[in-house]
This record gives C-alpha cells, sequence and structure tokens, in this order.
C-alpha cells in the first residue's frame, strides 16, 4: 500500500496553482459591456485582465472568485448572477507555472462604478464590440 502511495506522488506532484477569473458582464449607457482591471505586475500595463487570482489553500472556488472580484474592484455580484463558467489548464498557457484557472461568469444588472484594490492599477467597465 505504501508503494501505491509513493507511486502516486511521484507521479502527480503538487505542481500546479489554482485561480480563478471572472467575467462580469452588463449593460451601460445602452452597451454590453465586461468589467476588466489593469495589473500592476503586468510587463504591458496598457493590456486589460479579467479580476481573478490565486486560491488560498482552505478557501473555496465560490469564495475566492468573490474575493478577488472584490479586492480587485470592489464589486460585489450577489447570487443568482452568477455561475461557474468553464475550466482552462492549457499546459504552457502561464509563464509562471502551471495554473489551473476556474472561470465564472456573471450577467447582473449594473452594480456601479469599479474602484481599483490590490494589484490592480486600474478597473473599468470596456464595452464588448
Amino acid at each position: 500500500m505504501v508503494s501505491v502511495m509513493m507511486d502516486w506522488a511521484r507521479r502527480y506532484p503538487p505542481e500546479f496553482h489554482v485561480a480563478v477569473d471572472y467575467v462580469v458582464l452588463t449593460i451601460r449607457d445602452d452597451k454590453l459591456r465586461v468589467l476588466l482591471v489593469r495589473r500592476v505586475t503586468a510587463s504591458d500595463k496598457t493590456t486589460y485582465a479579467l479580476p481573478g487570482g490565486f486560491v488560498h489553500r482552505d478557501e473555496e472556488l465560490e469564495d475566492a472568485a468573490a474575493r478577488e472580484l472584490f479586492e480587485e474592484t470592489h464589486i460585489r455580484i450577489a447570487p443568482p448572477f452568477s455561475e461557474q463558467l468553464r475550466t482552462y489548464g492549457t499546459v504552457g498557457r502561464d509563464d509562471r507555472g502551471r495554473v489551473i484557472s476556474v472561470a465564472y461568469l456573471a450577467v447582473t444588472p449594473d452594480p456601479g462604478d469599479p474602484v481599483s484594490g490590490t494589484d490592480a492599477t486600474s478597473a473599468a467597465w470596456v464595452a464588448v464590440d
């Protein structure tokens, strides 16, 4: 039994991270808009990203998504406007290492103006073209 556990541990080392991302859509000024942030750590400070980040070891996925969204935009999304959308895990898609990302989608009435925080230099509603 110990041999089987050791083989399993060698074959599946914990060398990956789990992240959550939020796609938040709303209508503002008669246009469909998505909530995006600009990251402090990005090499290109003009590139937008979805709000999100890494899941803590003792944190549920939904809680991590809500925490990251609030930390980066000061926007809260209440049920029933949010659901898990998809999981992304292509090898090599993140230059920081192997990252599995769980995306959430919220289609909601206008939740107000975002205010950037933590690792976001700015947060904005961007028109979806």
